[in-house]
């Protein structure tokens, strides 16, 4: 994955590469990852994993932000949380993941220039939580998926520069 970082400029590509990767590590039935509005009430799905096709979450879709969940834990204090079951969370989002059959999710915090843009999380649709650490496995991915945005964001500044060196020449 770490290599792919590296030489891969296309983020969707990279972030459905990071989502298997994290997702098959971690026994995972799905992962995401996920940009928060810059209000925090929601967010959007920029790349997936699953291991049924019909479990993927298609780019662009928007959730909202609410209530107590893994994402809205991480959006609150920035760092990886979990939540080991939804059979009693509130709001709109948690209603989504039990319309799913989601039972189980760890999100960690994916940073770009120091500031949350998003978050990569995975979804278990079986009874029992992740094991014990995980947070901290899925935290690693998170790096890799930040430094994947950084890699696409430099290339995008290498790219407009260079056309306005030509513009100007």
């Amino acid at each position: 994955v770490a290599t792919a970082v590296a030489a891969e400029g296309d983020p969707k590509r990279l972030f459905a590469l990071v989502g298997e990767e994290v997702g098959r590590l971690l026994d995972a039935q799905t992962a995401h990852i996920f940009r928060f509005d810059e209000d925090g009430r929601g967010g959007t799905i920029t790349g997936g994993w699953a291991m049924r096709p019909d479990h993927v979450l298609p780019f662009g879709t928007h959730m909202p932000m609410d209530g107590d969940t893994a994402t809205t834990r991480v959006w609150r204090t920035g760092q990886a949380a979990r939540m080991d079951g939804y059979d009693h969370a509130d709001g709109e989002l948690a209603a989504q993941l039990r319309g799913y059959g989601v039972q189980a999710v760890l999100a960690a915090a994916v940073l770009l220039g120091g500031s949350l843009w998003g978050a990569v999380i995975v979804s278990s649709m079986d009874a029992g939580p992740f094991p014990e650490g995980a947070e901290q496995r899925i935290a690693y991915f998170a790096e890799l998926a930040a430094q994947a945005l950084a890699n696409a964001n430099a290339r995008e500044q290498l790219a407009a520069s260079r056309a306005r060196i030509v513009q100007a020449g």
